[in-house]
């Protein structure tokens, strides 16, 4: 090989390699580029994640808050007719007797009653 030649092959080498230089800063470009674009929707759907468990835990405390609000109320709504119940077995134990006296005093005035007849 004349030193032409190798002159020629060594010329060719080297522009092969700085294609293939130039192909790989562009390749390494383009991956920075993705690379920065993942990053970037990474960070905003990371946000919205964040964003959404805020809202979530947000509801819940609301949720629990509410349920805590109906067990009282109902808490107090249940004592209300307990006392209503009492007062109304209270009645109806007194309205018993009565009935029961004035039936004992009916089924005595019935023993003494002959209609002027005695028995």
């Amino acid at each position: 090989m004349t030193i032409d030649e190798r002159l020629e092959a060594l010329t060719q080498s080297l522009e092969l390699f700085a294609h293939m230089h130039t192909d790989a800063e562009a390749r390494q470009a383009g991956a920075e580029e993705r690379q920065t674009a993942a990053r970037e929707r990474h960070d905003r759907e990371m946000e919205e994640i964040r964003r959404e468990g805020r809202a979530m835990r947000a509801d819940m405390r609301r949720a629990f808050s509410m349920g805590v609000r109906e067990a009282r109320n109902a808490r107090r709504r249940r004592q209300e007719l307990d006392e209503k119940f009492d007062e109304k077995i209270t009645q109806l134990s007194a309205a018993q007797l009565i009935t029961d006296e004035k039936l004992q005093r009916f089924i005595d005035s019935m023993k003494h009653s002959g209609n002027g007849n005695p028995r």
